[in-house]
């Protein structure tokens, strides 16, 4: 999704962490479609390893960045702006595709030993041995070459915005062996597209609107920290077993209260953004009110004891981060009347 090579490495990141998470077969959190199953057997283990048939992790790391491409676009004056904003979407979209594959693939090389002690991941393709660690080099590589035809579109000042991020892209794939909230490191990163966004569709990244960018990237940290910690409630027995940390361990006293905080957080924030932003009704109804609305039936219905549940809960966030792209788009639309 990109803004040329730093921003690479922030999707590449990005993904990876997302990927943590990503799971091979299993009863709990079953594929979204069949068609792997039904392609060329020596390719199946290759998009499985990819999670080409889950596009959850897609769809969360491209959300936040249509929030900020439609706020700049409103902000440079629609409908001028829509042609650079509809072929920004275009990048981003494809690069989060093949970027978060990639990544996925880079988090199990490193993963692997951890996912053959997991009962959810111990079926992937590294960690069974169905692939070699010199056969998946080879297919990030491919990967790599495959995006290179969507970086390096914007300028130097988006660039460096993106390489600013490179000591989270750094820290993550460690953060869930030292420390109980590696989803907090997840958001921080999984969210930088709020700032990339902002930059690609503006043309740079000097003079953005930080009182309106700062509270929306915080939105979408806490955003992130609901619903992984909801998906991380899905292996804590699992990584208790195996000494995998995480917020979903840390919250485990009282895990409703805190899962009540991050939405709670997550909208508050978003309003003051669209405060900051000067933004009407379209978006306080659709994105601030249906969001946050969104949000509270997850924390309120979630099954704390059902594996299953929190699957489905985590997935159910992909409507969320629609829901608030939504409200951007509507009070971009009304203005431009």
């Amino acid at each position: 999704m990109s803004a040329g090579w730093g921003a690479a490495a922030v999707v590449v990141a990005a993904c990876v962490t997302r990927c943590r998470r990503g799971v091979a077969y299993n009863a709990l959190d079953p594929p979204a479609v069949s068609w792997v199953a039904k392609s060329p057997k020596w390719m199946q283990p290759y998009l499985r390893l990819s999670r080409a048939d889950r596009p959850i992790g897609t769809w969360l790391l491209m959300w936040p960045c249509t929030w900020s491409l439609t706020l700049a676009a409103a902000a440079d004056g629609l409908p001028e702006a829509l042609p650079a904003l509809v072929s920004n979407v275009a990048l981003f979209g494809a690069g989060a595709l093949i970027m978060r594959s990639a990544g996925c693939v880079v988090n199990d090389m490193w993963d692997a030993e951890l996912d053959r002690s997991v009962e959810r991941t111990r079926d992937r393709p590294l960690a069974s041995g169905e692939l070699t660690r010199r056969q998946a080099a080879a297919y990030v590589v491919g990967h790599g070459f495959a995006g290179l035809g969507i970086l390096a579109q914007y300028d130097l000042s988006t660039i460096a915005l993106g390489a600013s991020s490179l000591g989270l892209v750094v820290a993550y794939p460690y953060m869930k062996r030292i420390t109980y909230w590696p989803q907090l490191f997840l958001g921080l990163t999984f969210n930088w597209g709020v700032w990339l966004g902002y930059a690609a569709q503006s043309g740079s990244a000097l003079g953005m609107p930080f009182e309106v960018l700062a509270p929306l990237y915080g939105s979408g940290v806490a955003w992130t920290l609901l619903y992984d910690t909801i998906y991380a409630r899905s292996d804590m027995k699992d990584d208790v077993k195996v000494g995998i940390k995480s917020s979903a361990l840390a919250t485990a006293h009282a895990p409703r209260a805190y899962l009540g905080a991050f939405a709670a957080a997550s909208t508050g924030l978003l309003a003051v953004s669209g405060v900051m932003a000067g933004l009407g009704a379209p978006f306080f109804a659709l994105s601030v009110v249906g969001g946050g609305a969104h949000l509270a039936w997850q924390v309120a219905s979630l099954q704390l004891d059902s594996a299953t549940d929190a699957v489905a809960k985590f997935r159910a966030n992909s409507q969320y981060g629609a829901l608030v792209a939504s409200g951007f788009v509507a009070d971009a639309l009304v203005s431009a009347l």
